[in-house]
């Protein structure tokens, strides 16, 4: 009797089941079925618990830094269930997250492939992954032809940040002699002087210190023409919502620049194309602003060249006065010769041209954010 009330049972389960099956199958209506295969729960209220900071080592997993910005991602519509936790990266085995979870700690994984990841990242990628260039992930992703060809400078100069003021803003500057290449004692003695400024361990040369002057002066530097990780929007089809300082990032749509060994021609167009829209009068910072007539690289070959060019064509919009800057006493600025780049006057502080600079204005975050994509001991724009 016991084995064929075992039998009984066993059967009733299955019919319970089956029905179950048919029954289920048929009762959502298909637009709802549909909708809550592709997306999940739709109207359902969001968590609105507060989040849990998990971390690892001293660093927080959701600790937002100025190269991760918190974006809404293709296909996860925002009133999913689930919206908030897709715009952020963890690790299942994170100790904080499990014991949130409630899991006994002779449970808990030390594995650290067990990763819940933002859509579209693979394994192996950062587990911070989040869109730096949302104009630019097809050609990311190599299904859009990217050369050195394509990143012309008429495509750079056409690809500019919106609505910038290029009458009497833009300031340039210069390289600083690397002491390791030269035994020229004034090259060393112009490095000692760089040196004495201070910040070299991150930027050898006068990109950060140009680059905070200009945005304490209201000025553009290259750095400001271009968008970043801060710029980025979420409409692909408008070219200013690509990241174009991505070069050394792994996977970027600008990283076979660095692998082809072209980044530094792609640089100098970005400076040609900067050189061709400056207006009225220009600027520029060096350790030598009374002998800018040395300077060779990017200034000396491409951006005064550029320059000049467009001041002895004399057209409308076309560069009118050069200023340099002494980037160790910012008080020293001086009129030049187009001609010859010699000093033909000091600019006094009464002179409308003059750069006042303001300290207040340096408390801008992402003013020269750029500025952080250039590694040490490299000098993109010298």
């Amino acid at each position: 009797m016991a084995a064929q009330g075992k039998k009984l049972l066993w059967h009733v389960l299955l019919l319970f089941s089956y029905s179950i099956l048919v029954l289920g199958k048929n009762v959502a209506p298909r637009a709802v079925k549909k909708d809550a295969l592709q997306y999940g729960p739709r109207n359902f209220p969001g968590n609105k618990a507060p989040s849990l900071k998990v971390t690892r080592g001293s660093k927080s997993w959701t600790e937002k830094d100025s190269s991760q910005q918190k974006s809404n991602i293709a296909g996860v519509p925002k009133d999913h269930v689930f919206y908030e936790n897709y715009q952020i990266n963890s690790s299942w085995s994170d100790p904080k997250l499990q014991a949130a979870l409630g899991i006994p700690k002779s449970l808990r994984s030390r594995d650290e492939h067990l990763v819940k990841r933002t859509p579209g990242s693979k394994p192996g990628d950062p587990i911070f992954k989040l869109p730096s260039c949302v104009g630019c992930m097809k050609a990311a992703a190599g299904t859009e032809k990217v050369t050195l060809q394509t990143l012309s400078t008429d495509y750079l100069q056409r690809n500019m940040k919106p609505n910038l003021n290029l009458q009497d803003t833009c300031l340039f500057y210069t390289s600083v002699p690397d002491p390791t290449k030269t035994l020229n004692p004034r090259d060393f003695e112009e490095w000692t002087d760089r040196y004495a400024l201070g910040g070299q361990e991150q930027h050898g040369g006068l990109s950060k210190i140009a680059t905070d002057y200009a945005c304490g002066s209201n000025k553009i530097t290259i750095w400001n023409m271009y968008s970043g990780a801060n710029d980025v929007t979420n409409a692909p089809e408008r070219p200013f919502s690509r990241n174009f300082w991505e070069v050394y990032v792994e996977g970027s749509w600008l990283n076979f620049l660095q692998k082809n060994d072209e980044q530094f021609e792609y640089f100098e167009n970005m400076s040609r194309a900067m050189a061709r829209v400056c207006k009225g009068t220009v600027y520029v910072m060096s350790m030598r602003p009374k002998q800018m007539y040395k300077y060779g690289f990017i200034w000396g070959t491409v951006e005064y060249v550029e320059l000049h060019a467009r001041h002895t064509a004399g057209l409308n919009g076309a560069p009118t006065k050069l200023i340099a800057i002494d980037a160790a006493n910012h008080n020293n600025q001086y009129y030049l010769d187009w001609d010859t780049q010699l000093v033909t006057g000091q600019v006094t502080k009464r002179d409308p041209e003059f750069l006042h600079f303001d300290h207040s204005i340096t408390k801008r975050d992402t003013c020269d954010s750029n500025v952080a994509y250039e590694p040490p001991n490299e000098d993109w724009f010298g």
